[in-house]
């Protein structure tokens, strides 16, 4: 894949944190009296129910604060692809310093590691299969006591659109954060061989 693809698929990339919020916002709350108005048959479930569905909702504030953020795995990625073009640029037109200090902000910067950001874009992975195993335990309990048509209407609800853009996202991320690493050991060792680097 060529650098400018690379770095311009990295910018086309979705963002996490507004698809979580339209995740957040399409989705239940915790069953309490005042919340999910646009859902008002959950308060008729009876009270055993609506107890294990908020045990499993409860674990959702902590993950979707992990989730948030996964905006600076995308920035990070975008700022590396940038790098890699400068690098390239550098190899071609001589320069004997800058390609150093672009490949120590790979290998050593305390914000923009490649190792660091190959953790980061883990456990953001991590963290959706999370939050798709909780989504799924919460659904198999509301569709077994939901009458059908209020099953149908929270079906129709567009949250499981959001959770696979989502899972789309960091599909894509792990993929382009694969090809920037491989660009830059292709692009380093071509430099080392012709003295370069």
């Amino acid at each position: 894949m060529q650098l400018r693809q690379l770095k311009k698929e990295i910018d086309g990339l979705s963002h996490v944190n507004k698809t979580l919020i339209d995740f957040k916002e399409s989705w239940i709350k915790q069953i309490k009296l005042n919340t999910n108005q646009q859902f008002p048959f959950l308060q008729e479930l009876d009270e055993k129910t609506k107890k294990r569905i908020n045990n499993h909702l409860s674990a959702y504030p902590k993950l979707f604060q992990e989730l948030k953020y996964a905006k600076f795995t995308q920035e990070k990625l975008a700022s590396l692809a940038q790098y890699l073009i400068e690098l390239k640029l550098t190899s071609l037109n001589g320069d004997i310093h800058k390609p150093k200090v672009l490949v120590n902000k790979f290998i050593h910067d305390d914000y923009l590691k490649l190792n660091n950001l190959v953790d980061e874009v883990k456990q953001l992975d991590f963290n959706l299969n999370n939050l798709k195993l909780l989504y799924n335990k919460v659904n198999r309990l509301l569709l077994r006591n939901l009458p059908l048509e209020h099953s149908i209407s929270l079906m129709d609800a567009p949250h499981k659109n959001y959770l696979n853009s989502l899972l789309l996202i960091s599909k894509k991320k792990k993929k382009l954060l694969k090809n920037v690493g491989q660009e830059f050991i292709s692009l380093t060792k071509d430099m080392k061989k012709n003295k370069k680097l």
